[in-house]
């Protein structure tokens, strides 16, 4: 089901909900600080979704090219992002640009749809220049979405408990949606490493210096790597 474009098209009529909940800006946040780069260098969004990173990217004056395999996600990212240039791509196949293209590249919450995150990853390793720097975010398994409403409820004083209140209706829709992607029957087909598996992914891709910590309210991992000099 969640390799169907229409599926994520569908994700995409609520996913920016999302932006409500200071554990997933946090997320974003964590991402663009990674970067640690100059401003106005050339960026890669892969898996832009509907653009909330690309955004914030753009915001710090980065520049951004950003690609997705659904349509409905491209269609969000491109009202929000229309600087990015924002294209379909589909990251199971080879980026349609040529070797070290980019001086950063980010990927977030995208790799475990993958059917190979592996071969992904050595793309992603490809289009970069030598010594830029990947940061990707993952799920952990048994990512929990009332995790993230409890981290969030936690940290609101009244009339922020208030507003989320309001806002019950989207994070059902939310929880609905991440119970499809969580599905027995399918579980067997998602990537969900724990870290050193991630970390030894990326090396075996080429990557080094890669440092893998939590974040997301403890529901995902952050992954920083280098392409060699």
């Amino acid at each position: 089901m969640i390799n169907n474009t229409e599926f994520w098209s569908l994700y995409a009529t609520v996913y920016d909900t999302l932006l409500s909940l200071r554990p997933y800006t946090g997320m974003l946040d964590e991402m663009v600080a990674g970067l640690g780069g100059p401003r106005g260098e050339w960026v890669l969004d892969a898996g832009c979704g509907s653009g909330n990173l690309t955004r914030r990217l753009l915001d710090e004056g980065y520049r951004v090219e950003a690609v997705d395999y659904s349509h409905g996600m491209l269609k969000r990212a491109s009202l929000k992002c229309p600087e990015a240039g924002c294209r379909p791509a589909n990251l199971d196949r080879a980026l349609a640009c040529p070797d070290a293209t980019y001086s950063a590249v980010t990927c977030s919450n995208v790799l475990y749809s993958l059917p190979n995150p592996k071969t992904t990853a050595k793309e992603l390793f490809r289009v970069l220049k030598p010594g830029g720097v990947l940061v990707l975010s993952n799920p952990i398994r048994g990512f929990n979405m009332g995790q993230i409403l409890s981290h969030h409820w936690g940290q609101q004083d009244v009339p922020g408990k208030l507003r989320m209140l309001l806002r019950v209706p989207g994070y059902l829709l939310l929880a609905a949606f991440n119970l499809l992607i969580l599905r027995k029957d399918q579980m067997k087909n998602l990537y969900y490493p724990d870290p050193l598996e991630l970390e030894q992914m990326l090396q075996d891709s080429g990557f080094e210096e890669v440092v893998v910590r939590s974040t997301y309210a403890g529901q995902g991992w952050l992954a920083l790597a280098h392409k060699p000099a």
